[in-house]
Protein backbone atom coordinates (compact mmCIF):
# COMPACT_ATOMS: atom_id res chain seq x y z
CA UNK A 1 0.00 0.00 0.00
CA UNK A 2 3.12 2.62 1.25
CA UNK A 3 4.55 1.68 -2.36
CA UNK A 4 1.39 2.07 -4.25
CA UNK A 5 1.13 5.26 -2.90
CA UNK A 6 5.15 6.63 -3.58
CA UNK A 7 4.24 5.60 -6.80
CA UNK A 8 0.90 7.77 -7.73
CA UNK A 9 2.81 10.72 -5.96
CA UNK A 10 5.81 10.44 -8.24
CA UNK A 11 3.48 10.00 -10.88
CA UNK A 12 2.14 13.30 -10.02
CA UNK A 13 5.33 14.85 -9.63
CA UNK A 14 6.38 13.88 -12.57
CA UNK A 15 3.30 15.42 -14.35
CA UNK A 16 3.62 18.60 -12.58
CA UNK A 17 7.32 18.56 -13.93
CA UNK A 18 6.19 18.14 -17.40
CA UNK A 19 3.44 20.63 -17.29
CA UNK A 20 5.80 22.84 -16.18
CA UNK A 21 7.80 22.27 -18.62
CA UNK A 22 4.83 22.96 -21.35
CA UNK A 23 3.95 25.74 -20.19
CA UNK A 24 7.26 27.25 -20.13
CA UNK A 25 7.69 26.52 -23.55
CA UNK A 26 4.91 28.01 -24.56
CA UNK A 27 5.65 31.12 -22.88
CA UNK A 28 9.13 31.02 -24.74
CA UNK A 29 7.22 30.70 -28.09
CA UNK A 30 4.58 33.34 -27.44
CA UNK A 31 7.59 35.41 -26.65
CA UNK A 32 9.24 34.46 -30.34
CA UNK A 33 6.34 35.08 -31.98
CA UNK A 34 5.85 38.49 -30.51
CA UNK A 35 9.73 39.45 -30.92
CA UNK A 36 9.46 37.72 -34.40
CA UNK A 37 6.19 40.19 -34.86
CA UNK A 38 7.63 43.26 -33.49
CA UNK A 39 10.64 43.20 -35.73
CA UNK A 40 8.67 42.74 -38.98
CA UNK A 41 6.69 45.96 -37.98
CA UNK A 42 9.56 48.05 -37.65
CA UNK A 43 10.49 47.12 -41.06
CA UNK A 44 9.71 48.63 -44.25
CA UNK A 45 9.35 47.24 -47.77
CA UNK A 46 8.34 48.95 -51.05
CA UNK A 47 6.18 47.28 -53.32
CA UNK A 48 6.62 44.44 -55.59
CA UNK A 49 9.26 46.02 -58.69
CA UNK A 50 9.84 48.69 -56.34
CA UNK A 51 12.82 50.24 -54.92
CA UNK A 52 15.68 47.93 -55.09
CA UNK A 53 19.84 48.69 -54.66
CA UNK A 54 19.67 52.22 -55.86
CA UNK A 55 23.49 52.51 -55.89
CA UNK A 56 23.85 49.95 -58.87
CA UNK A 57 20.79 52.06 -60.23
CA UNK A 58 20.52 56.46 -62.14
CA UNK A 59 17.09 56.84 -62.34
CA UNK A 60 15.89 59.09 -64.93
CA UNK A 61 12.92 60.86 -63.60
CA UNK A 62 10.09 60.09 -61.09
CA UNK A 63 6.82 58.80 -61.70
CA UNK A 64 4.82 62.00 -62.51
CA UNK A 65 2.61 63.63 -60.32
CA UNK A 66 -1.14 63.65 -61.62
CA UNK A 67 -3.62 66.47 -61.49
CA UNK A 68 -5.89 65.30 -59.17
CA UNK A 69 -3.08 63.83 -56.85
CA UNK A 70 -2.84 65.13 -53.46
CA UNK A 71 0.59 66.44 -51.80
CA UNK A 72 2.03 64.58 -49.58
CA UNK A 73 5.44 63.98 -47.44
CA UNK A 74 6.72 62.23 -50.61
CA UNK A 75 6.56 65.01 -52.50
CA UNK A 76 8.56 67.19 -50.41
CA UNK A 77 10.94 65.03 -49.78
CA UNK A 78 11.15 64.65 -53.73
CA UNK A 79 11.81 68.43 -53.44
CA UNK A 80 14.74 67.99 -50.85
CA UNK A 81 16.29 65.15 -53.01
CA UNK A 82 16.28 67.71 -55.68
CA UNK A 83 17.93 70.43 -54.16
CA UNK A 84 20.58 67.85 -53.33
CA UNK A 85 21.10 66.96 -56.40
CA UNK A 86 21.30 70.37 -57.77
CA UNK A 87 23.68 71.09 -54.91
CA UNK A 88 25.51 67.94 -55.94
CA UNK A 89 26.15 69.03 -59.59
CA UNK A 90 27.25 72.81 -58.72
CA UNK A 91 30.02 71.25 -56.46
CA UNK A 92 31.26 69.07 -59.81
CA UNK A 93 31.16 71.94 -61.41
CA UNK A 94 33.61 74.23 -59.64
CA UNK A 95 35.82 71.12 -59.67
CA UNK A 96 34.82 68.63 -56.31
CA UNK A 97 34.90 65.81 -58.73
CA UNK A 98 38.94 66.30 -58.75
CA UNK A 99 39.73 67.22 -55.78
CA UNK A 100 37.25 65.02 -53.97
CA UNK A 101 36.24 62.23 -55.92
CA UNK A 102 35.66 59.83 -53.59
CA UNK A 103 33.76 61.91 -51.69
CA UNK A 104 31.51 62.46 -54.95
CA UNK A 105 31.63 59.05 -56.02
CA UNK A 106 29.95 58.41 -52.20
CA UNK A 107 27.59 61.33 -52.63
CA UNK A 108 26.27 60.39 -55.92
CA UNK A 109 25.74 56.38 -54.76
CA UNK A 110 23.82 58.19 -51.56
CA UNK A 111 21.83 60.23 -54.47
CA UNK A 112 20.30 57.26 -56.34
CA UNK A 113 19.54 55.34 -53.29
CA UNK A 114 17.26 58.16 -52.32
CA UNK A 115 16.05 58.42 -55.55
CA UNK A 116 15.07 54.61 -55.93
CA UNK A 117 13.60 54.68 -52.14
CA UNK A 118 11.50 57.37 -52.64
CA UNK A 119 10.49 55.96 -55.84
CA UNK A 120 9.52 52.68 -53.68
CA UNK A 121 7.60 54.74 -50.82
CA UNK A 122 10.35 53.82 -48.16
CA UNK A 123 9.74 57.26 -46.65
CA UNK A 124 11.43 57.26 -43.94
CA UNK A 125 14.68 55.45 -44.98
CA UNK A 126 14.59 58.37 -47.90
CA UNK A 127 14.56 61.41 -44.71
CA UNK A 128 17.16 59.06 -43.15
CA UNK A 129 19.43 59.10 -46.00
CA UNK A 130 18.90 62.91 -47.15
CA UNK A 131 19.85 63.79 -43.73
CA UNK A 132 23.55 62.00 -44.23
CA UNK A 133 23.76 63.44 -47.73
CA UNK A 134 22.99 67.00 -47.10
CA UNK A 135 25.54 66.92 -43.98
CA UNK A 136 27.90 64.91 -46.43
CA UNK A 137 27.42 68.00 -49.11
CA UNK A 138 27.77 70.52 -46.45
CA UNK A 139 30.96 68.82 -45.45
CA UNK A 140 32.36 68.69 -49.14
CA UNK A 141 31.48 72.25 -49.99
CA UNK A 142 33.60 73.77 -46.99
CA UNK A 143 36.17 71.25 -47.83
CA UNK A 144 36.24 72.70 -51.48
CA UNK A 145 36.09 75.97 -50.21
CA UNK A 146 39.08 75.72 -48.36
CA UNK A 147 41.39 73.65 -51.06
CA UNK A 148 40.52 76.16 -54.01
CA UNK A 149 41.69 79.19 -51.60
CA UNK A 150 44.49 77.95 -52.14
CA UNK A 151 45.17 75.89 -54.86
CA UNK A 152 43.28 74.51 -58.04
CA UNK A 153 42.28 71.21 -58.83
CA UNK A 154 42.83 70.46 -62.28
CA UNK A 155 40.77 67.88 -64.47
CA UNK A 156 43.51 65.41 -66.20
CA UNK A 157 44.51 65.74 -69.40
CA UNK A 158 42.91 63.27 -72.36
CA UNK A 159 45.59 63.51 -74.49
CA UNK A 160 48.48 62.60 -71.64
CA UNK A 161 46.24 59.63 -70.38
CA UNK A 162 45.79 58.41 -73.69
CA UNK A 163 49.12 58.34 -74.33
CA UNK A 164 49.99 56.37 -71.29
CA UNK A 165 47.35 53.73 -71.96
CA UNK A 166 48.81 53.13 -75.46
CA UNK A 167 52.70 52.49 -73.49
CA UNK A 168 51.10 50.48 -70.86
CA UNK A 169 49.34 47.80 -73.50
CA UNK A 170 52.79 47.81 -75.58
CA UNK A 171 54.49 47.06 -72.55
CA UNK A 172 52.12 44.39 -71.32
CA UNK A 173 52.73 42.82 -74.93
CA UNK A 174 55.82 42.76 -74.81
CA UNK A 175 56.01 41.55 -71.22
CA UNK A 176 53.35 39.45 -71.11
CA UNK A 177 54.34 36.37 -73.36
CA UNK A 178 55.20 32.71 -72.81
CA UNK A 179 58.23 31.40 -72.73
CA UNK A 180 60.07 33.82 -70.51
CA UNK A 181 63.15 31.11 -69.21
CA UNK A 182 65.00 28.43 -70.90
CA UNK A 183 63.46 24.86 -70.16
CA UNK A 184 65.00 23.64 -67.01
CA UNK A 185 66.84 26.52 -66.33
CA UNK A 186 66.50 30.19 -64.00
CA UNK A 187 68.14 31.80 -67.36
CA UNK A 188 65.89 34.34 -69.24
CA UNK A 189 64.97 33.11 -72.89
CA UNK A 190 67.24 35.36 -75.28
CA UNK A 191 63.95 36.94 -77.31
CA UNK A 192 62.57 37.53 -74.08
CA UNK A 193 66.11 39.38 -73.14
CA UNK A 194 65.31 42.00 -76.38
CA UNK A 195 61.88 41.98 -74.77
CA UNK A 196 62.98 43.74 -71.75
CA UNK A 197 65.68 45.85 -72.91
CA UNK A 198 62.86 47.33 -75.47
CA UNK A 199 60.47 47.46 -72.58
CA UNK A 200 63.31 49.20 -70.19
CA UNK A 201 64.03 52.08 -73.16
CA UNK A 202 59.89 53.04 -72.91
CA UNK A 203 60.41 53.25 -69.31
CA UNK A 204 63.29 55.90 -69.69
CA UNK A 205 60.74 58.00 -71.96
CA UNK A 206 58.00 57.81 -69.73
CA UNK A 207 59.59 58.01 -65.58
CA UNK A 208 56.44 58.81 -64.43
CA UNK A 209 55.24 54.56 -64.68
CA UNK A 210 56.52 52.19 -62.40
CA UNK A 211 56.58 48.42 -63.36
CA UNK A 212 57.25 45.32 -61.41
CA UNK A 213 58.14 42.17 -63.14
CA UNK A 214 57.65 38.84 -61.96
CA UNK A 215 58.95 35.58 -63.25
CA UNK A 216 58.23 31.99 -62.77
CA UNK A 217 60.49 28.69 -63.82
CA UNK A 218 58.60 25.90 -65.01
CA UNK A 219 57.58 23.31 -62.72
CA UNK A 220 60.29 20.73 -63.93
CA UNK A 221 63.05 22.58 -62.77
CA UNK A 222 65.68 20.51 -60.81
CA UNK A 223 67.37 21.72 -57.43
CA UNK A 224 70.96 21.89 -59.46
CA UNK A 225 69.98 24.89 -61.93
CA UNK A 226 68.49 26.86 -59.17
Amino acid sequence: MRSHKLGISYKLALLRRLTTKSISSVRVGSLLIASMLFNMGCVSYPEQGQGGLGEYTTMADFSPILPDEPLGPEHGLRFDWQLARLQLDSLIREGAEWCFPAAVVQAKTKENRIARELEGNLLLDAANDLVILRKNLSQLEHQLDYVTREARCEPPNQQTIGAEIAIIEQLVSLLNIDNQFAIDSTEINPKYMGNLAEAANLLKQHRQLNLNVTGHADATITGDSV
